[in-house]
């Protein structure tokens, strides 16, 4: 089951992240930050007294571009339509998912925090999903500055494919 399969089915609610041939869906995006990330958030923020607009001003805006660095027939190419996931490194169910336009172009509004970067293929028949990180993409990043874009542009290799 994908990971997008498991968050419909826990969330009950349908999620719709397909990206127009020029952007990402906006709506999608915030449905699954609120399915996943809200929760968690809208808590801890009760806890403090805090309001909406605090709970607004802690996002960050990341974007860049998703690209193949060893396509075997193209070489370095756009990952058009590519899913990249976004794991809070302080807590496992909170997780977004963005898909790449057809230019390999994403952005995606996340909460302050360290966050880990997973894009695997999986394999089916039981065997584990291959990781699609290039060797030398960082696996980890900050997301810190609220006043200004985090550009983090991610490599993928193909696997078996040498980079």
């Amino acid at each position: 089951m994908t990971v997008l399969a498991c968050l419909r089915r826990r969330a009950r609610i349908p999620i719709s992240l397909e990206a127009s041939s020029r952007g990402t869906a906006v709506t999608g995006f915030l449905a699954l930050v609120i399915v996943l990330i809200a929760p968690v958030r809208t808590g801890s923020a009760s806890m403090r007294g805090e309001g909406p607009d605090e709970i607004v001003s802690d996002m960050v805006l990341v974007r860049g571009t998703i690209e193949i660095v060893n396509h075997p027939s193209l070489g370095r190419t756009p990952a058009s339509n590519q899913w990249i996931f976004f794991r809070r490194t302080d807590c496992k169910q909170c997780v977004v998912g963005v898909k790449a336009d057809l230019d390999g172009k994403y952005q995606v509004y996340l909460w302050r925090g360290k966050y880990k970067i997973v894009c695997a293929d999986e394999r089916g028949g039981g065997e584990p999903p291959v990781d699609l990180l290039a060797r030398d993409q960082p696996r980890f990043f900050e997301a810190s500055k609220v006043d200004s874009p985090l550009d983090l542009n991610i490599k993928l290799a193909v696997p078996g494919v040498p980079e």
